[in-house]
């Protein structure tokens, strides 16, 4: 068992779900579907030796991440392959992990799909990889199609890093900035002005100055 086998084996089962449910671009470990507010991404993270090391498990385990990504919200470094934005997990605004719901009493991290060198967990991890995508991860995802919801989320909602996470705590610079842009594409000037108002002050963001102070002279 290695990674190129991994990565197979669970593409073979997983890109007939993916394509059904509209994704269209695929690379060895992540997923992602294009809409017009958002690109959804999935990746099967794995492990480098250091890590695997920590954790109790081999470099060809992983975690399944989600993330959503919001190219409303100023941004920088991502990628461009024909004409379109090509985020990595790390880079969405939301972000969720998936658990795994069988025991594995060798790696009882359940964030951690943990895959043995005989390959013997595979077929349960392939299977319940797929249940956990099909259910809770599109449930997920469909959850926030709806732009309403997520500047619902980003207003009230505490980061739960067993459920969406990645947006900072409340009144944070970071959950300012994203929510000031969704409110604003909503049409929510108050709310984006408010927002606004908070990040052009930090100086982690001095990349987007010009931007911010653009858009808060518009909302004047």
């Amino acid at each position: 068992m290695d990674s190129r086998v991994v990565s197979k084996e669970l593409w073979k089962v997983l890109r007939p779900l993916f394509k059904e449910a509209g994704w269209s671009s695929f690379t060895s470990r992540t997923a992602r579907r294009f809409g017009n507010a958002r690109i959804d991404v999935i990746n099967f993270q794995p492990f480098n030796s250091y890590l695997a090391e920590m954790i109790g498990c081999t470099t060809y385990s992983f975690s399944v991440r989600l993330g959503c990504f919001f190219p409303v919200i100023p941004h920088s470094g991502i990628k461009v392959k024909d004409g379109l934005l090509m985020p990595e997990e790390y880079h969405c605004h939301l972000r969720r992990t998936l658990y795994k719901k069988f025991p594995q009493p060798e790696c009882p991290r359940t964030d951690v799909f943990s895959v043995d060198p005989e390959g013997k967990y595979f077929p349960a991890i392939v299977g319940g990889v797929q249940q956990e995508i099909a259910s809770e991860g599109m449930a997920w995802f469909q959850r926030f199609s709806d732009t309403q919801e997520v500047l619902r989320t980003l207003m009230e909602d505490d980061v739960r890093m067993e459920g969406t996470w990645g947006f900072g705590r409340k009144s944070s610079p970071i959950r300012n900035l994203y929510t000031s842009y969704i409110a604003l594409s909503l049409g929510k000037a108050q709310i984006a002005k408010d927002c606004l108002t908070q990040a052009a002050s930090v100086p982690v963001y001095a990349r987007f100055r010009e931007q911010i102070e653009a858009d808060l002279s518009n909302l004047k």
